[in-house]
């Protein structure tokens, strides 16, 4: 019989009630992991509770609030006596031309994308082993130029770049930290800015720009996240896998 990838690991996934973290978090309790998923819907988050299995815990909070953080990690560290793998996913998506988009939408941007995903790191950090990994979410955008998504795509390339510095400090501490950065995938968060036939509209236009003529599934970039999350990454740190049908390269 093959052995769980992640027995006995403690993994936590932030935006892990929909879309790629719950994925993600699916996975890791397949693979032998007691989970914790933090997300801003309490609705939500029961229902992927439901999903995920026992040993799994939910918070409703907010990644932008460094009070929400520190009680969600508390939680995490009372709970279940330690964090081995860090799956620092929550984020929104925004649109909007330099000349729209407003100061509003630009701070809410970079408050969940950004800063969330800084000091979701920083609050986790005193409960992680050593060996433990962590994986960012960033974006195929962080390297490519989409008009309309110029406060998203700055807030993905901050991901990127707070992979490959947090990876140098804690490298010592036994660590590791990447980034997993996902093309157009078939997750609830495409269809919150925009309406059912933009929406339409949107895939019919990225499945036709895709090289692999469709949309990502969520468990695809779960697989990828369990791969560095897992020993199977065991010398891998710093660096990006890109998941996306082929968009950056072909």
């Amino acid at each position: 019989m093959t052995s769980k990838k992640l027995a006995g690991k403690v993994a936590v996934v932030t935006g892990g009630n929909s879309g790629i973290g719950l994925a993600s978090a699916q996975l890791f309790h397949a693979e032998g992991a007691k989970v914790a998923i933090m997300g801003r819907d309490g609705k939500t988050i029961d229902s992927a509770l439901k999903t995920i299995g026992e040993d799994s815990l939910g918070f409703a909070g907010d990644v932008s609030s460094l009070k929400d953080l520190e009680a969600f990690m508390s939680e995490v560290k009372s709970k279940f006596g330690k964090i081995d793998i860090l799956f620092v996913n929550a984020g929104i998506l925004s649109r909007g031309t330099v000349a729209e988009c407003s100061e509003e939408d630009f701070d809410k941007t970079f408050a969940i994308n950004t800063k969330g995903a800084f000091f979701t790191v920083q609050k986790a950090l005193p409960h992680m082993a050593r060996g433990g990994a962590i994986v960012f979410c960033s974006s195929i955008v962080n390297q490519m130029s989409h008009p309309g998504t110029g406060a998203y795509s700055a807030s993905k390339a901050a991901v990127r770049s707070f992979t490959r510095v947090i990876a140098a400090e804690l490298v010592g501490q036994g660590i590791r930290v990447n980034a997993v950065s996902p093309g157009p995938i078939a997750t609830p968060i495409l269809g919150r800015s925009m309406d059912a036939q933009t929406l339409e509209g949107t895939k019919n236009y990225l499945n036709s720009v895709i090289p692999m003529k469709r949309m990502g599934e969520p468990i695809e970039l779960a697989k990828t996240v369990l791969f560095l999350a897992s020993d199977d990454s065991s010398f891998i740190t710093g660096t990006e896998i890109v998941v996306d049908g082929g968009m950056v390269e072909i």
